[in-house]
């Protein structure tokens, strides 16, 4: 997640405020797609933890 945020080389500079935002905007994304994750995850155990009963 963390290679999504990060600045690559020739990036045009932001004002700390966009930067901010952009900051924000990108935590937020991060940890939506974490949480979806995180519930596919879980899924994929009670799946598997059911087919070994």
């Amino acid at each position: 997640m963390h290679s999504f945020a990060k600045s690559n080389p020739g990036m045009q500079k932001m004002d700390i405020n966009d930067y901010i935002q952009y900051a924000i905007k990108t935590s937020e994304e991060g940890y939506r797609l974490t949480s979806l994750l995180k519930k596919w995850f879980d899924k994929q155990n009670r799946i598997t933890k059911n087919k070994l009963i």
